[in-house]
C-alpha cells in the first residue's frame, strides 16, 4: 500500500521571524555589525557614500556568487572532421567544420585576396604574405620559412593564382594554385569552400595538397626524426593498451596540421574583423594562439609572448612590401 504523504503544519512563527534569526550564526552576526556600522557612517559627512560603496560591495560580492552557482561549465571545442590521404604521390589534408559567422560575412571577406594576406601570416611558418594585380589575374605569394626569425630575403615565395568561383547565395569557392614550391615541391593547392549552414552559422571546408620531391622526402624525414619527432596530426589510427587514441603522424600528420592551422586562421580574422582598427591586428594574432592552443597537442609551437612579438615584426614588414607593390605598375 503506497505511503501517505502527511501535510505539515504551516509554521506561522516563521511568518514573524526577526531580522537575522534563523540565518547562521556567523551571517547574523555579519548582518548585525553591517547594521551598526551602517547607522555609525551614516552620521558622519561621509556616511553616505561610504554606504553606498558598502551597499555596491555587497550587491557585487551575491552577483558574482549566484553566477558562479548557476552558470554552466564550458564545453570543450568541438573538433573539426578532419581527413589526409596519399593521393598518385600527392598528399591532401581536408578539414570540415562549421563556424558560428553568418555565410554573407563570410563570403565577404574569403572572396577578396587582400584579405587572404590578412590571415595567412599567422601562420608560425609563414613569414609574409602579398598581394599583385596583373593582366594574368590576381595573385597571391606567401614567404614560407622557419617559425623562428626568417626575413623575407631568406624565406621561400610560393606563388598561388587566386581565382573565386561565382558567388551564389548558397554557395563560394576559392582556389589558390602554386606550380611549384621550395625543394622541388609541385602541385600545391589552397582551398576553402563555404557554404550556410543556418542564418548565423557557414559550414567550410579548407583543403591543402602538395606534391613532393626526392629532395622534400629526404628533407622532411629528417624533420620526422629530429623536431618534429612525436608530432602528429587529428586522424585518429588506433588504441594504445589504456585505451588512449592513437594519431596519425609522418607527412599525413603534417598536411592535417597545416589545414588545421588554415582553417584557425580564418576563423580567428573572422572573430577579429569588427574590432577597432588600432587594435585589430594584435587581437587577431591574440586569437590564432588561443585557438591553436586549444589543440595544443598537436599545434603548439611557440609561447604566447614569442609569437606574438614574431608576428608584430612580420606583419609590419608585410605592409611595407604590400605598400612597395601597390606602387609598381604592371
Amino acid at each position: 500500500m503506497a505511503a501517505t504523504a502527511t501535510a505539515r503544519p504551516r509554521d506561522t512563527v516563521s511568518m514573524h521571524r526577526r531580522p537575522g534569526a534563523g540565518l547562521p550564526a556567523t551571517a547574523a552576526v555579519r548582518k548585525r555589525r553591517m547594521n551598526v556600522m551602517t547607522q555609525r557612517d551614516l552620521a558622519t559627512p561621509t556616511g553616505d557614500r561610504r554606504a553606498r560603496c558598502i551597499v555596491a560591495g555587497f550587491a557585487l560580492a551575491f552577483t558574482l556568487v549566484a553566477l558562479s552557482a548557476f552558470a554552466e561549465p564550458p564545453l570543450p571545442p568541438p573538433t573539426p572532421d578532419v581527413d589526409s590521404s596519399e593521393q598518385d604521390g600527392r598528399f591532401v589534408g581536408e578539414i570540415r567544420a562549421r563556424i558560428g559567422h553568418p555565410f554573407a560575412t563570410v563570403a565577404q571577406a574569403l572572396a577578396a585576396s587582400r584579405e587572404w594576406c590578412a590571415f595567412a601570416i599567422l601562420h608560425p611558418n609563414v613569414k609574409g604574405c602579398i598581394c599583385e594585380t596583373s593582366s594574368e589575374g590576381e595573385r597571391v605569394t606567401l614567404y614560407a620559412g622557419p617559425k623562428r626569425g626568417a626575413n623575407l630575403e631568406d624565406a621561400y615565395p610560393i606563388r598561388y593564382s587566386f581565382v573565386t568561383s561565382a558567388p551564389t547565395p548558397q554557395r563560394i569557392e576559392i582556389r589558390l594554385n602554386a606550380v611549384a614550391g621550395p625543394l622541388r615541391t609541385r602541385d600545391y593547392e589552397f582551398s576553402i569552400t563555404a557554404e550556410p549552414a543556418g542564418d548565423r552559422t557557414t559550414r567550410l571546408v579548407v583543403r591543402y595538397a602538395y606534391r613532393p620531391s626526392m629532395e622534400s622526402r629526404l628533407a622532411t624525414a629528417g624533420y620526422l626524426a629530429t623536431v618534429g619527432a612525436g608530432k602528429h596530426g587529428f586522424t585518429i589510427v588506433g588504441r594504445d593498451a589504456s585505451g588512449r587514441a592513437q594519431y596519425i603522424g609522418g607527412v599525413r600528420g603534417i598536411v592535417e596540421r597545416n589545414a588545421m592551422r588554415q582553417l584557425l586562421a580564418v576563423e580567428a580574422y573572422l572573430d577579429t574583423r569588427a574590432r577597432e582598427a588600432t587594435q585589430r591586428d594584435r587581437a587577431r594574432f591574440e586569437r590564432f594562439h588561443a585557438l591553436t592552443e586549444q589543440h595544443a597537442e598537436q599545434l603548439h609551437e611557440l609561447e604566447r609572448d614569442e609569437y606574438l612579438a614574431l608576428k608584430t615584426v612580420e606583419y609590419e614588414r608585410q605592409l611595407e612590401r604590400q605598400r612597395v607593390a601597390d606602387a609598381v605598375p604592371y
